[in-house]
């Protein structure tokens, strides 16, 4: 679940960015596989997750996994 949050977030802040850039054109298949092979590893979600979690929860012992194990 860490990774697809920390995917997932800045995917959606890439899409407005790119919705609101005038004139924006999509880019092509090939470029978006080389981008996700860039960035786009289990271990890689996870980390920008611990990020999103330290810079955006004043208190993150209050994320807990989805077992209810806490952080």
């Amino acid at each position: 679940m860490d990774e697809a949050v920390g995917f997932f977030v800045p995917m959606e802040r890439t899409c407005e960015a790119h919705l609101r850039a005038p004139g924006a054109v999509p880019i092509g298949h090939e470029a978006a596989s080389a981008a996700g092979r860039g960035v786009g590893s289990h271990h890689a979600g996870w980390h920008y997750f611990q990020w999103l979690l330290r810079s955006g929860v004043a208190d993150p012992t209050v994320v807990t996994h989805a077992d209810g194990e806490q952080r």
